[in-house]
């Protein structure tokens, strides 16, 4: 019979963080720090034990009648070290000017809110600044390539700390930074009555780019 998920003797291996992190976290690179970490959270199931989604189970099973008993709960057991890995990833990939801050904090939930609050500030005005520019960006003398791209940094830089573009308003920003070159395009874009999918309006831009210049 398969091992259960929940069996704490079935083995898992969690990656090196130091391959995946590039940068330790100091206080000025938090939005940076944090846009890798995500996805390493993610790949591996663990982001709903750092954001809080998925709680602690109960330390003890309970018998029959609902009473716990002295029987660890192997979904407490797998939880915890699931956690205490995310915890030594946290601290790893800290500075030595940040590490101090976490000391005596037990959890892996307890470090990334810790940090969270303590960045917020900076992560706020990141943020602004990166809605600023996507909202401001011009094509000028950008491809239309370069100039989709330079817009999809912005728009996955948000993305990254939970704050993603609805794709129409990406797409509304990509269009009112065109060139006048794209004219007729921007005007049959706006009486469309179909849908277009972000990944659709980017092909058409660009094989109009690749028509203009040949």
């Amino acid at each position: 019979m398969a091992p259960s998920s929940t069996d704490t003797s079935v083995p898992f291996i969690f990656p090196n963080i130091n391959h995946l992190i590039s940068v330790k976290l100091d206080g000025s690179n938090y939005l940076g720090w944090v846009s890798q970490f995500l996805p390493v959270l993610r790949s591996n199931d663990l982001l709903s034990i750092v954001d809080g989604s998925k709680a602690c189970p109960s330390k003890f099973l309970v018998d029959s009648n609902g009473q716990p008993t002295l029987t660890l709960d192997p979904k407490f057991v797998l939880w915890t070290k699931k956690d205490q890995y995310i915890l030594s990833w946290l601290n790893a990939t800290l500075s030595e000017i940040i590490l101090p801050a976490v000391f005596g904090l037990n959890t892996s939930k307890e470090i990334w809110d810790l940090l969270a609050n303590r960045f917020a500030a900076q992560n706020r005005s990141r943020i602004t600044h990166l809605k600023r520019q996507l909202q401001n960006l011009q094509q000028g003398n950008k491809s239309c390539a370069d100039y989709i791209q330079a817009a999809k940094s912005c728009a996955n830089q948000l993305a990254a700390v939970g704050k993603p573009i609805d794709d129409d308003v990406f797409i509304s920003y990509i269009i009112e930074g065109l060139n006048t070159e794209y004219t007729s395009f921007i005007t049959s874009f706006s009486f469309a009555t179909q849908d277009h999918s972000m990944s659709f309006n980017r092909n058409y831009l660009a094989m109009n780019s690749i028509r203009k210049s040949s």
